[in-house]
């Protein structure tokens, strides 16, 4: 089951607002990870909904990322940078530390925004909207010829 950005604001309002146990709110989302949850809520305490809400055209710099290596190398835990600089999963960090103890500072680049994920159901239906815009623009071609054509005939 994959967890959208949604669900994982919604598992933090539910413990913060609500007063739900991180074990029911575990139970509810297919039994999620619970230190995963503990790591959402501090994030969404630190920096509230902002991280889980405006990921569309996030931008993650060369020297932000070094800066977040060169803070986990120097003895700060991967969670608290990865709070710090408002990443909704701890890893980013782990796996950014590993990739530069392994090619140097040369592997670390600046990293730009993919295509969101699309659920089947949204994928079929990007295509299907996509066919009927093509079909509605031949068929609009279509009229304008004959419309142009009965015109001529007139004259």
């Amino acid at each position: 089951m994959k967890i959208t950005l949604k669900d994982k604001l919604k598992m933090c309002k539910l413990h913060i607002d609500e007063g739900m146990s991180l074990s029911h709110i575990s139970e509810l989302y297919g039994n999620y990870h619970v230190s995963k949850i503990k790591y959402l809520i501090k994030l969404y305490k630190a920096h509230g909904e902002e991280p889980f809400l405006n990921r569309d055209r996030r931008i993650y710099k060369r020297d932000t990322k070094l800066l977040a290596i060169g803070q986990v190398l120097n003895g700060r835990s991967l969670r608290d940078v990865a709070i710090e600089h408002a990443l909704i999963d701890s890893t980013i960090i782990r796996d950014r530390v590993k990739k530069y103890n392994e090619e140097g500072e040369d592997g670390i680049q600046d990293t730009y925004p993919r295509a969101n994920y699309l659920l089947k159901e949204e994928r079929y239906k990007a295509v299907v909207d996509k066919k009927i815009a093509a079909e509605n623009e031949r068929l609009r071609a279509e009229i304008a010829y004959q419309k142009k054509s009965q015109s001529l005939v007139k004259r």
